[in-house]
């Protein structure tokens, strides 16, 4: 064989071999794919439910409407923490005209044995517009002095 011919059957074998390498990696990366990760153990902590004032509509801003929900109070039960909510909190909230909203929710609970905690929940909103009607008729019943539960 010539030297020629023997380098050109090493750089096809290498060819060959990154083939099978590629075509195998891709065969283990699919299956491995398929298989689910088992779900999370999720344990009931506690419900807090809180209670909510009028929102306060601040106006138009860069990315759609501010508006403020201030958080009046509430509790917290459960097997992992007990407590009050305290008053002071409130929920910031840009609402996009698509009604796609950004959360942005901070409040204290103090426990039963007196420790403060601070809790912030940024979060996302969104419903489509037939949706969107019938929660609001909803939340509007919850600023007239019900209990917010979502």
């Amino acid at each position: 064989m010539s030297r020629l011919s023997v380098r050109s059957l090493a750089a096809d074998l290498c060819a060959l071999a990154a083939v099978i390498g590629i075509s195998l990696t891709a065969s283990a990366q699919s299956a491995s794919a398929l298989t689910e990760p088992a779900p999370p153990r999720l344990v009931f902590a506690f419900e807090l439910r809180a209670r909510v004032a009028a929102p306060i509509e601040v106006g138009q801003v860069k990315h759609g409407r501010r508006r403020i929900v201030p958080i009046e109070g509430g509790t917290v039960s459960g097997p992992m923490l007990n407590g009050t909510v305290t008053a002071g909190g409130a929920n910031w909230q840009v609402i996009q005209p698509d009604g796609f909203t950004e959360l942005d929710t901070r409040y204290t609970i103090q426990t039963n044995k007196g420790e403060i905690v601070y809790v912030q929940n940024p979060g996302i909103r969104t419903a489509s517009r037939s949706i969107r009607p019938s929660r609001l008729a909803r939340v509007s019943r919850v600023w007239k002095g019900q209990t917010a539960r979502s």
